[in-house]
């Protein structure tokens, strides 16, 4: 598993679709395979009320796909936010416990995932709120590849894609 995050509106689904169809691997959403477990669409308004449980869901998932010697992208986050619009970091255990292969966290401009949100959401996010979030999505994604020893990228998608695919190839290798 490769895993991509990056805050709501980010262009995570945009990103992940580009690389699965460039190296022909399959591509899951947390949110969609939490859904699918909880029978349940996620709230629109990307506020988590129980963060665990969905936890609990997305790792139950993953292990029904039996994806073990497959390569597969799967875009989720890092940090959320939860009912009281507060930045919270998705449990070190869940990233224990799915394994990723290597992490990628990308990034935008705030200007570009508030247009993103507002397109898709209708929903205006503030900028100050948006940055932090953004901030601490790196942050906390780089501690637990740390804590993990496993390869990190940082991606700016307001930047060409072309510096992730070398670094993609490398790590597909390891499923060969």
């Amino acid at each position: 598993m490769i895993f991509v995050g990056g805050i709501h509106g980010v262009g995570k689904g945009y990103f992940c679709n580009k690389i699965a169809e460039l190296f022909n691997i399959s591509h899951y959403t947390a949110s969609d395979l939490i859904s699918l477990k909880s029978h349940n669409k996620l709230s629109k308004n990307k506020k988590v009320h129980n963060a665990e449980k969905n936890q609990f869901l997305l790792l139950l998932a993953i292990k029904e796909l039996s994806l073990k010697n497959t390569p597969f992208l799967l875009d989720g986050h890092f940090s959320l936010l939860n009912h009281k619009n507060e930045i919270t970091d998705v449990p070190i255990k869940t990233f224990q416990e799915l394994k990723p292969l290597t992490i990628i966290v990308l990034e935008n401009k705030i200007e570009t995932i508030q247009g993103n949100l507002k397109k898709r959401d209708g929903k205006v996010y503030e900028r100050k709120l948006l940055g932090d979030f953004q901030t601490r999505e790196k942050t906390y994604s780089r501690e637990i590849a740390n804590l993990l020893d496993i390869p990190y990228k940082n991606c700016d998608l307001s930047k060409p894609l072309f510096e992730i695919e070398n670094f993609l190839i490398e790590d597909l290798k390891k499923f060969n």
